[in-house]
């Protein structure tokens, strides 16, 4: 009886090591901007404020048809253009799933990108 309590109180100390141990497999999920404005102009330096992993989600909240959400490689990102065929996200709540390395987003409406509204994303 004793030798059996033994290796479960073993078997727990050891799966409780595990698990806080372990990283955290799925990514996080972080609503882009200051609350509760969302996806607006001045948004370039947002990102700067925590360090993101690989498969963390952005949610981008907006009102449709004020603003878009477009990944963009540095050249879109410094240029603030979207290359041809670019995949548009309009509706409003549109998300991103980060990649590691840098990853980078902009709104393409008129003037919106050259007023800071894009988003350069450094994923350790």
């Amino acid at each position: 009886m004793a030798q059996g309590r033994i290796s479960l109180i073993f078997a727990t100390v050891l799966l409780l090591g595990l698990f806080f141990r372990c990283e955290n497999v799925w990514g996080n999920t972080y609503f882009v901007g200051y609350d509760p404005t969302g996806w607006i102009f001045k948004i370039e330096d947002w990102p700067t404020r925590q360090n993101f992993k690989p498969d963390d989600t952005f949610v981008f909240s907006y009102n449709r048809g004020q603003h878009n959400v477009i990944v963009v490689d540095k050249q879109g990102y410094d240029t603030c253009k979207a290359p041809k065929n670019a995949y548009i996200q309009s509706s409003g709540f549109d998300y991103m799933i980060l990649n590691k390395g840098e990853n980078y987003v902009i709104c393409n409406f008129t003037g919106h990108c050259e007023a800071k509204m894009k988003m350069a994303i450094n994923v350790l």
